[in-house]
């Protein structure tokens, strides 16, 4: 079967396809997808039942709570959706983990979210900004091949004069 040639505007805006394996930010879309769903539970139960934390402590009406359910609903659908594009599309991790850090941090602002919620996505957001692609990572050092010194018994390079422990030129 021949390989058909890739498509530049899927490579531009997501990367390398799906079925070409390699590491992905495969925690920090995890944790953001998680804490998302739990931003989207805590929110339908305050939709739901117009009840929330600061209205049991200020008597506040529930009219609000509910518009503020439906918030952190949309709030955790939206930390759903961004989870998920940060594992599809590697090259926009920081812009993904941006936006998951930001619509956590509102999630966790008191608009009556989880708290779990908000703190998961907030980790999962920092670990997507801070993931490192394996094409950007520096090459590994090239190791020298390395020899034992007949005299001291010490690794040294293949290529050194003297042996660093006894100073013995490594040939006698």
């Amino acid at each position: 079967m021949a390989q058909q040639p890739p498509n530049r505007l899927w490579n531009d805006l997501m990367g390398p396809r799906p079925e070409e394996r390699y590491e992905r930010p495969s925690a920090a879309a995890a944790l953001s997808i998680l804490g998302g769903a739990f931003v989207v539970v805590s929110g339908g139960v305050i939709a739901a039942t117009g009840l929330g934390a600061q209205s049991l402590a200020f008597g506040a009406d529930t009219g609000a709570f509910v518009a503020i359910g439906i918030i952190e609903v949309i709030l955790g659908l939206l930390i759903v959706f961004f989870g998920v594009f940060v594992y599809a599309s590697v090259r926009w991790h920081i812009g993904g983990g941006t936006v998951i850090v930001v619509l956590s941090a509102f999630a966790l602002a008191g608009l009556g979210g989880s708290l779990l919620g908000g703190v998961l996505g907030v980790i999962g957001g920092v670990l997507a900004i801070v993931y490192t692609p394996p094409e950007d990572r520096p090459a590994a050092a090239r190791s020298l091949p390395r020899r034992v010194c007949l005299h001291c018994g010490w690794m040294r390079d293949a290529d050194a004069r003297a042996c660093p422990h006894c100073g013995h030129d490594p040939d006698s």
